[in-house]
């Protein structure tokens, strides 16, 4: 749903505004792919802010880039990927 938010949230952008894309690759690991308009931090701590609040207390989790992509502030890439893991 984080995309369809962020769209309904800017929908009076002119304009590209890019995507946040979530892929589910197991039940406790998700990517998202995000080409927004917001800095690379801004995404890696929405998604931090996201686990500590929705997954049960005291569960342990994690959020890194993809060190197998580019990434759109450090490298001047069209998208970043983040990836958050738990129960690790």
């Amino acid at each position: 749903m984080w995309d369809a938010l962020y769209k309904a949230l800017h929908g009076n952008f002119a304009g590209d505004i890019g995507n946040i894309i979530t892929t589910k690759i197991s039940d406790t690991h998700y990517t998202c792919t995000n080409s927004d308009l917001y800095p690379d931090d801004l995404a890696y701590g929405i998604i931090y802010g996201y686990a500590k609040r929705f997954l049960p207390r005291g569960t342990a989790f994690k959020v890194y880039y993809d060190a197998n992509a580019p990434q759109r502030d450090r490298d001047s890439a069209p998208s970043s990927v983040l990836h958050v893991e738990w129960n690790i």
